[in-house]
């Protein structure tokens, strides 16, 4: 029995079909962690970003064009967000007068910021991981509604 393609899933997941997204998670899940691991090199970041890639792409889906390949897709998804991820990391320095440098707080070097979004990513995570170890992730997606 043959595979259906990536485009009749994406067709499915759109009409509501959840299960078709599984599937989807779990042909592209390798390569999407490998674009996050080579560009994070960091083992656990790769890993939370796969996971928001799929969410990402699960909320977008209704906009995604059928005519285009899905793979390529949601690779950039990935590689786009861990562009922001390495953006949001790097320090945000001032200069002081004789050329000295400093950090100096933003937004998102703000310790309660920093909770509130590592709770949240925690609550994305342990939703995502369930589809990432088992293809039984919908049935528990469906168990917190």
């Amino acid at each position: 029995m043959s595979q259906p393609s990536d485009g009749s899933l994406v067709s499915q997941t759109q009409r509501g079909e959840t299960g078709a997204f599984g599937e989807l998670v779990r042909r592209y899940q390798n390569s999407v962690f490998n674009v996050c691991y080579r560009m994070l090199a960091e083992r656990r970041d790769a890993e939370d970003l796969t996971q928001e890639t799929f969410i990402r792409a699960y909320q977008r889906l209704g906009s995604f064009d059928n005519e285009r390949a899905f793979g390529p897709w949601i690779r950039r998804v990935a590689a786009n967000l861990c562009l922001n991820h390495i953006k949001a990391q790097k320090p945000a320095t001032a200069m002081i007068d004789d050329e000295r440098y400093y950090q100096y707080e933003t937004g998102e070097n703000n310790p309660a910021g920093k909770q509130q979004r590592s709770e949240e990513k925690g609550n994305i995570r342990a939703a995502i991981l369930f589809r990432l170890n088992s293809f039984n992730f919908w049935r528990h997606v469906e168990i917190r509604k």
